[in-house]
């Protein structure tokens, strides 16, 4: 069936949505479900979150499940993709459990500040959430330091206030 209707003004992103076709790296992972890597979690990785190395060799990743643990080193930011299968009932903005994810190591993504999050302001320096203090949704992106795992080489790019896109700029080696 044909598409009848449009919106005068589309949307500026979604998170997860690369910002542009400037330079830009992004790796595949696999996303290490339940167990797997030594990494005891059952949590899908949304698209715009930051993720965490999951195993010794670099292979797996997944949500950080504290700012302290060994698994804490900053992998990158889960980009989108075209998904056939979506997580639970047609949902199609995460990753599911052993899926494989598209990570940004370097590069501009939209993400979305999690609510409760200080405002973003440009240059501020980037934070995700854990498993410790976001139970469900770890891997949100933050503007607020306290309890959150800094997220490497990453800046705001413009301003936002909690709940709303604002691009990341992002530079691990």
């Amino acid at each position: 069936m044909p598409q009848l209707n449009y919106d005068q003004y589309p949307a500026k992103g979604f998170s997860g949505l690369i910002a542009d076709s400037g330079n830009r790296n992004i790796n595949s992972h696999a996303s290490a479900s339940g167990g797997e890597f030594g990494v005891p979690h059952d949590q899908n990785i949304v698209f715009g979150h930051g993720v965490v190395l999951s195993d010794i060799d670099g292979v797996g990743v997944s949500v950080p499940l504290t700012t302290t643990t060994p698994t804490a080193i900053v992998a990158g930011i889960a980009t989108s993709t075209q998904k056939t299968q979506g997580v639970g009932s047609g949902d199609s903005t995460a990753y599911n459990l052993s899926d494989a994810v598209n990570v940004m190591t370097k590069g501009r993504v939209w993400v979305e500040l999690v609510g409760g999050s200080a405002d973003a302001t440009a240059g501020a320096p980037v934070y995700m959430t854990t498993v410790a203090t976001t139970p469900i949704g770890a891997g949100a992106i933050s503007a607020t330091a306290t309890d959150n795992l800094e997220v490497p080489s990453a800046r705001f790019v413009g301003s936002a206030s909690a709940g709303e896109l604002v691009i990341v700029e992002i530079n691990l080696p």
